[in-house]
């Protein structure tokens, strides 16, 4: 993976890669594989979702995620239902790649199993950056 694809090719693109669930991260070529299968999970679903909200739930949703015990400490029933669905990406989907009885595995395993060659549209792509409404 190349340095702009890690780090993005501008200062929105970076700051949308901050805020990214770290197992977009470690499986971002995956996620992004996930958006051409228009898949709920699918990268550019984490962002239009961020970019759905009013800027009060941006400033409630970065409050929560930028704290550091946020997976322990909200009760998520009392949230704006977009900041619901924004938190829910950031459930632990590694162990939902990893269990063989799961969608994403089975997913995971196509994805695997494709020739590199036809993934190389992803190593120039970019999912969309967030448009940060609310003062962080």
């Amino acid at each position: 993976m190349g340095f702009l694809k890690a780090f993005g090719r501008n200062l929105d693109e970076y700051h949308t890669l901050l805020e990214m669930p770290d197992t977009y991260i470690i499986y971002r070529f995956f996620f992004e594989w996930l958006d051409k299968k228009k898949h709920k999970l699918g990268m550019s679903q984490w962002v239009k979702t961020i970019n759905s909200m009013t800027a009060k739930e941006q400033k409630i949703f970065f409050d929560i995620i930028h704290d550091k015990d946020f997976k322990t400490g909200y009760n998520s029933t009392e949230l704006p239902k977009l900041v619901q669905k924004a938190l829910s990406f950031y459930r632990n989907l590694r162990d939902a790649i990893q269990q063989s009885d799961g969608e994403l595995h089975e997913l995971k395993l196509e994805f695997d199993a494709l020739p590199k060659g036809n993934l190389d549209y992803i190593k120039d792509s970019f999912a969309g950056t967030i448009r940060f409404k609310a003062y962080l």
